[in-house]
């Protein structure tokens, strides 16, 4: 049986994935290879919150992809540094951060509440950050979306990669807030809730090291990704 740490790497390691192989374009549009620019293509026919959700996705792609391609020379500093700005503007952390703890977040102290956010926030930007040398001419497509609520957009991803003979999917789930559409959730498979794996790990953790543990164990992992 894996221990809950290998498990918690492993899910992370998925958001990761999902994060650093999601770049695309719209519709028809040409795919990004070796230089190309996401652009959307405005179909009449898509709504306009619609679109504001795909700008989201399109534009975390271009600011992954970016860094992707000079992610040796910036380091690790170097690309935590020119992420965290757009992880925090097409991400919804505190949300994200609430729900992953699951059902005893109201059961911690407002000091917990904050230093459980910082921590998931530092977290989460530094496994996007945790690239290195992974790009390889992908490409990549959005190529469609769905609305399960209202204020919700699933925005669907694809993507191809050479060499692989079965395509990736992402989906990624963007909720409109006060601060515009962000996304709060990813899967990938399109059945699988990164949302809903961390929060299992994370409730493995807590019942085993309590809540100290579990923020040294993010912390520690966090660390490790700090290249020497």
């Amino acid at each position: 049986m894996r221990n809950p740490g290998c498990r918690l790497a492993m899910a992370f390691g998925r958001l990761a994935l999902c994060l650093l192989v999601t770049s695309g374009c719209m519709g028809d549009g040409a795919p990004i290879g070796t230089g190309g620019t996401e652009m959307p293509v405005v179909d009449e026919e898509v709504p306009s919150d619609v679109l504001a959700a795909q700008a989201v996705v399109l534009r975390l792609h271009a600011d992954v992809l970016s860094v992707m391609r000079e992610a040796t020379e910036l380091g690790y500093l170097g690309r935590f540094a020119r992420l965290e700005k757009v992880a925090r503007e097409t991400f919804d952390l505190p949300l994200m951060a609430r729900r992953t703890f699951g059902p005893g977040w109201h059961d911690l102290t407002p000091e917990q509440q904050q230093l459980w956010i910082e921590t998931f926030e530092r977290f989460h930007i530094s496994s996007i950050a945790d690239i290195r040398d992974r790009y390889r001419s992908q490409q990549y497509r959005l190529i469609g979306w769905q609305r399960p609520m209202q204020d919700v957009v699933l925005v669907k991803s694809i993507l191809d990669y050479p060499g692989r003979a079965v395509d990736i999917h992402i989906d990624y789930r963007v909720r409109s807030t006060a601060l515009g559409w962000r996304i709060v959730d990813l899967h990938q498979p399109p059945t699988v809730s990164e949302v809903a794996m961390r929060r299992a790990e994370y409730q493995t953790l807590l019942e085993r090291r309590g809540f100290d543990g579990l923020i040294e164990e993010m912390n520690s992992r966090v660390a490790r990704r700090r290249e020497p």
